[in-house]
């Protein structure tokens, strides 16, 4: 109920009083990109992590297999290109084709909710993905970029996310580009510059910090999620009487998709 009342209307009571212009993610993407490099004729150099091209990829597990230096516990809100791909013979037509929907904000397309710590990450450069879809912003200015990421990584974004995708086993869980169009978010065009220049900043002061993101099922307790929900709630104006988002933290930490944990466990 709470989510989708947050959808239609931007309330999110009982846990916090607010009233946020919201609009679907479809709603502001140029572009959505794909990740089936083979139907583009793309192939892995050797080895990927090594060999650069024009056409970077992010694809943490080749990073992690091959140059034994990835980062698999994906708590990061700003990555790099993980490896690169170039076109087999005669196929550049194709793999250029298929980079103009590269994007520099990669949303996951298929992940566990309780041992993921984000589902949202920004790139340094427009990337395609094999874990993930690249999104490239209608009006996507670098700030509007990490305001966006900065939500993602926010409980009340979570939420958004955990109302739209798809349910496969346990907590596993399956984003369809259907799925994520359908995903609510702050309309940027709405809430003022001056806001997104401050989510903006913030997003900037969390990376620079290295601050790790606990994982999804820890959300009720973990205190780097606290103080990011903390500057969202300032910004966009979320207040409660307990002034903060720990109530939503502790219900979304019930929640089974979620946690993995059974209904009414600890």
């Amino acid at each position: 109920f709470t989510a989708n009342q947050f959808a239609e209307t931007g309330s999110l009571k009982p846990y916090a009083d607010c009233k946020i212009p919201m609009r679907t993610l479809g709603g502001m993407v140029e572009k959505f990109g794909s990740n089936d490099l083979h139907r583009a004729h793309l192939k892995w150099g050797s080895p990927p992590s090594l060999t650069r091209s024009a056409y970077p990829c992010y694809w943490p597990v080749m990073h992690k297999k091959l140059s034994g230096i990835g980062n698999m516990d994906n708590h990061r809100l700003l990555e790099s290109p993980h490896c690169w791909v170039t076109p087999k013979p005669n196929k550049s037509h194709l793999a250029d084709n298929f980079y103009r929907a590269a994007g520099r904000l990669v949303v996951g397309d298929s992940f566990d909710f309780c041992s993921s710590r984000r589902f949202a990450s920004l790139m340094e450069s427009p990337v395609q993905s094999s874990c993930g879809v690249p999104i490239r912003l209608r009006n996507g200015s670098e700030n509007r970029y990490k305001a966006l990421t900065l939500w993602f990584a926010s409980s009340p974004g979570l939420l958004m996310m955990a109302r739209c995708v798809g349910i496969t086993r346990a907590s596993k869980v399956k984003v369809s580009h259907g799925h994520m169009a359908r995903v609510i978010v702050p309309d940027l065009d709405s809430i003022g510059e001056d806001r997104v220049d401050a989510l903006a900043a913030s997003f900037d002061e969390f990376v620079a910090s290295g601050a790790k993101l606990g994982q999804f099922r820890d959300i009720a307790v973990d205190g780097v999620r606290a103080e990011l929900d903390d500057q969202v709630a300032r910004i966009l104006g979320i207040g409660n009487v307990m002034g903060d988002l720990q109530l939503l933290r502790e219900a979304l930490g019930r929640e089974p998709v979620i946690t993995n944990r059974p209904v009414g466990a600890a």
